[in-house]
């Protein structure tokens, strides 16, 4: 008899969040970046708004986040929770970065930088 897929551990994917990112959230600056890459590669415009992450939680975000989840039918409380419905679906609609790694602060810092001075982001 097969095992029960239910009972089997998921494979931890990259972009699986250590703490919740929205309203009144940790809103750690990696988690943030996590979603804010999971949804530009999953359907929103967030990315072409703020030149990539930012890894700052705020209004932009939120109503990006609230968007996203609108569009795709789920509970649009601008919440991202650690294996929740938001990132489930968002890793799902962007399965190319189950292969990648998420920026790191002082890379999106990098990046930021690049891109004031007129020299393409790293």
């Amino acid at each position: 008899m097969p095992p029960d897929d239910r009972l089997l551990p998921r494979a931890r994917h990259p972009f699986d969040l250590s703490e919740p990112v929205g309203p009144r959230a940790p809103n750690r600056r990696d988690d943030v970046i996590k979603v804010e890459t999971l949804l530009g590669n999953a359907g929103s415009d967030i990315l072409d708004r703020t030149g990539g992450p930012t890894g700052w939680y705020g209004a932009a975000f939120d109503r990006a986040l609230r968007d996203w989840q609108k569009s795709n039918d789920l509970k649009a409380d601008g919440i991202a929770n650690p294996g929740g419905p938001t990132v489930r679906a968002a890793q799902a609609k962007a399965p190319a970065l189950a292969a990648t790694r998420p920026a790191t602060p002082d890379e999106v810092e990098a990046h930021h930088a690049a891109r004031a001075a007129g020299r393409p982001g790293p």
